[in-house]
């Protein structure tokens, strides 16, 4: 009877216990968005600019107009708008301002797929896992001043939309420690979102010199330095390439459209951004100048010199300004030689009554 009087007890207050558990975690809701995201509220059109610092480094990829822009900020561009005493002259003003203008940073337009990957990770970068509250562990995270990336996020007009900085990745290598500038929670965030984040401008920069659909292409140029000129075309799509010139002769088919697939998305590899003469870079007695001509009529012009010291190709190209930089092994898939484009003419059918006798 005693035990029976303790049994009952018991198996009621585990009961209890069981119902209580089952009652909290029914009651616990999933985290909403607005509270698993970083920035719940942000969308990529209204992101109008983003500043990235690592150390002394910093760049800053702004919206400008309908084209994203990189600099490297000056101490000038870093330093708030003072204004100015109501009495100081306009021709004061005009000299102050025209300082400020030659103080300004160089801006160059973006790669496409960089600023998108940036948008995208900064958009959805989610708070994954709390790791820490600990202000002294900040430094083992990398998430401090000194080791930690920090991204600054600004609207159209210049408003600070937020910062964070994002430390070291985590043991799986596609995550990273991050936390909101001026709190102490670090959080882990999966998706590698350092990845889409550096300072060195010319990562960020827009290497493209041409960019084409290749079957638009029916006609190609090389103008080569010691060897003449070859000119070939092709009258559809999938019919073979013909030599026009030096002498009219079947082409490789795979060899022109080898090139023409190069061309159609040639990169560079670097940028001439200090001014040179034409003759310090070749383009007085360019190695190579390729024409591409399109079915619509139009057409382009891609120039290249002779190598610098790294064995690195200048190169220009019409409608652009900005001189690129190429590896030889890049020029050396275009610049063919006769004899690697001449094909086979075609065999002539033999004749049945050319046989008889």
């Amino acid at each position: 009877m005693i035990g029976k009087k303790i049994v009952y007890p018991l198996a009621i207050l585990v009961v209890i216990v069981a119902l209580l558990v089952i009652g909290n975690r029914l009651g616990r809701k999933a985290p909403s968005e607005k509270e698993v995201k970083f920035f719940p509220s942000l969308t990529e059109q209204s992101i109008g600019a983003i500043t990235i610092r690592e150390g002394t480094n910093v760049v800053k990829v702004r919206r400008k107009g309908d084209v994203w822009v990189v600099s490297k900020p000056t101490a000038a561009d870093e330093k708030p708008a003072v204004v100015k005493p109501p009495l100081v002259s306009d021709s004061v003003q005009a000299d102050s301002a025209e300082g400020e203008q030659k103080e300004a940073s160089t801006e160059y337009p973006v790669d496409s797929a960089s600023i998108a990957s940036a948008l995208e990770k900064i958009t959805t970068i989610r708070k994954d896992a709390l790791i820490s509250e600990n202000p002294e562990k900040q430094a083992v995270f990398e998430v401090d001043s000194s080791k930690g990336l920090l991204v600054e996020l600004a609207d159209n007009s210049g408003k600070a939309l937020g910062s964070i900085i994002i430390g070291k990745s985590g043991a799986d290598w596609n995550s990273n420690y991050v936390r909101f500038k001026g709190s102490n929670s670090v959080y882990m965030s999966r998706g590698g979102v350092r990845y889409s984040f550096f300072t060195d401008l010319n990562r960020w920069r827009n290497k493209s010199i041409l960019k084409f659909d290749k079957a638009t292409a029916k006609g190609l140029t090389l103008a080569k330095k010691d060897s003449g000129m070859i000119t070939l075309a092709h009258a559809d799509t999938g019919a073979p390439w013909e030599i026009l010139e030096p002498i009219k002769n079947p082409a490789k088919t795979d060899e022109v459209e080898g090139i023409i697939e190069k061309l159609a998305l040639l990169n560079a590899t670097d940028f001439q951004d200090d001014v040179l003469p034409d003759t310090a870079m070749g383009f007085d007695k360019p190695e190579l100048v390729v024409t591409i001509s399109f079915k619509n009529g139009s057409s382009r012009n891609v120039m290249f010199g002779k190598k610098n010291s790294d064995g690195k190709y200048w190169v220009k190209t019409d409608g652009k300004d900005q001189i690129f930089l190429i590896a030889d092994h890049t020029v050396n898939q275009i610049n063919k030689k006769f004899d690697d484009l001449k094909g086979e003419p075609p065999v002539k059918p033999i004749n049945p009554d050319s046989l008889k006798k």
